[in-house]
């Protein structure tokens, strides 16, 4: 059975994070949009060369990033709720 654990890049973990989190999962999956043009850092590509298993990048299709009118007013009145509450 494989377990995998998810992040978004852009928010880069730092590597003790990165190294303890493969000890209980065996894949880290990332979000990387194709137009985001994402550069690991350097301590993250020496992991990801040393263990290229471990990582698997996600992108979203365009399927993914579709929402009709309905979510989009949701995601308008949770976003408004946030940002009340900052």
């Amino acid at each position: 059975m494989n377990f995998s654990v998810l992040y978004y890049p852009k928010f880069e973990p730092p590597q003790k994070w990165l190294r303890s989190t493969l000890l209980f999962f065996d894949q880290i999956q990332r979000i990387i949009p194709i137009d985001a043009r994402h550069v690991d850092s350097e301590p993250t590509q020496r992991l990801i060369d040393a263990m290229p298993a471990a990582f698997q990048i996600i992108s979203p299709a365009d399927d993914d990033k579709f929402f009709d009118d309905l979510n989009f007013t949701r995601l308008e009145k949770a976003f408004a709720l946030i940002q009340d509450e900052s």
